[in-house]
């Protein structure tokens, strides 16, 4: 039988607790790079959002202000 003290056990499930965090931020920051590629909106509290990246919001900046310039 494997005896452990409770400070040891503690440090080990804060440990463990900790890689839990690191892991899930990874899956999160998948989730967001595979939302942006394919264009599909991530939902959240029964809403979507679309995530975009830079380049992309750089280029509907520019569209909607050049469509506000030939309409002036």
């Amino acid at each position: 039988m494997l005896l452990i003290g409770k400070e040891e056990l503690n440090q080990l499930l804060e440990k463990k607790y900790q890689e839990g965090i690191v892991h899930g931020v990874q899956l999160m920051k998948e989730r967001m790079l595979l939302a942006c590629q394919n264009g599909t909106p991530i939902e959240i509290n029964e809403s979507a959002y679309f995530v975009h990246d830079a380049i992309s919001n750089l280029r509907t900046i520019f569209a909607t202000l050049e469509r506000k310039g030939r309409s002036d």
